[in-house]
């Protein structure tokens, strides 16, 4: 007779393969979690400096559309997007929230009685820090 040897083939995975390639796998999810965060950040910080660069815009563009004589500083003492005084404070919707911006105007004379320029500091805050940005340009009486 011939003694038929039992062979074993290994088909599968052991449990310990398994639960090693389950904590790889969710180390590498959690970097890719970690990126994705500081991407939209990133992205939301962007889309907020790119806001208060048009609302920037807009307030010198209305004061290029105003009467020279008329021209005067706003909400001067520091940007605050924070305040009180609501003619200080400009509001935009953001990527479905509301967004509360601070503007200071001021306006100074210039070198010459037909000159005067225009600073505008619009900032707002984002986890707790303040960012600013500030535009100048130089008025002309026609």
């Amino acid at each position: 007779m011939v003694a038929v040897e039992s062979v074993r083939l290994n088909k599968g995975f052991t449990l310990i393969e398994v639960m090693i390639s389950m904590v790889i796998l969710a180390f590498i999810l959690l970097g890719l979690l970690a990126g994705i965060m500081v991407e939209k950040r990133n992205v939301i910080k962007a889309a907020m400096r790119d806001e208060s660069v048009q609302i920037a815009k807009k307030i010198i563009n209305d004061f290029r559309n105003q009467r020279f004589a008329s021209l005067a500083s706003v909400c001067s003492g520091g940007c605050n997007p924070e305040s009180t005084n609501s003619s200080c404070i400009v509001k935009r919707r953001i990527r479905n929230n509301i967004v509360k911006f601070g503007k200071t105007v001021s306006v100074s004379q210039g070198p010459n009685p037909d000159i005067k320029l225009l600073s505008v500091t619009i900032c707002w805050k984002i986890n707790g820090k303040t960012y600013s940005y500030n535009s100048s340009t130089i008025l002309r009486q026609q």
